[in-house]
């Protein structure tokens, strides 16, 4: 067990609420904590969002008639993070060995595939729009197939919400009221 899923635990959520209640001071570490495991979890979001929007910016700059190295250039100065910076640094040595030579020996982990395809392109003659335009696809078809798997997660998540905390209201709701009369109808009928 890793210590992100001993943090998404309701038990763990509800010792942490005790502790808040009882010890105020000590309630904020778990909080803390658990905000802090969210943000990390969050990164490779932020990643991807920033490697949509240097391809994006890449394709429209390279459909306006932009030479690769001015698209790329502009991608860096718009994005923001791990992305920006390799791009940053593919950009300033495509300037001292080329763009061909810089694109093909260029491993940077966030940049890697989008770059690759731009370099296959520009060796084979195809066009580098189409290229950098199946990557985008390929983007939304892995930001599409999260976003089902969290949909078809919810439903167990909501689960325990709607069994500890909505259903017992409910019951209490509609069962209270005809239990209360049945106690004071049978507490009247009873003698004294």
């Amino acid at each position: 067990m890793t210590f992100a899923q001993v943090f998404d635990r309701p038990l763990f959520a509800g010792l942490a609420a005790a502790v808040i209640v009882f010890h105020p001071l000590l309630g904020l570490i778990p909080i803390i904590v658990i905000l802090w495991q969210r943000r990390v979890r969050r990164m490779p979001d932020l990643v991807h969002d920033q490697q949509a929007l240097a391809a994006r910016i890449v394709l429209v700059g390279l459909t306006a008639g932009l030479p690769l190295l001015s698209s790329l250039e502009l991608a860096a100065t718009k994005t923001t993070g791990a992305v920006a910076n390799e791009l940053v640094l593919v950009t300033r040595r495509s300037r001292r060995e080329g763009i061909a030579q810089a694109l093909t020996r260029w491993t940077g982990p966030n940049t890697n595939s989008l770059l690759t395809r731009v370099a296959m392109a520009a060796a084979s003659g195809a066009p580098m729009v189409d290229a950098v335009g199946s990557y985008l696809g390929e983007l939304r078809l892995e930001r599409r197939t999260k976003a089902f798997e969290k949909a078809r997660r919810l439903p167990v998540t909501l689960m325990i919400p709607l069994g500890l905390l909505i259903l017992p209201g409910f019951v209490l709701l509609f069962v209270g009221p005809v239990l209360i009369g049945s106690l004071v109808e049978l507490s009247g009928s009873l003698p004294t």
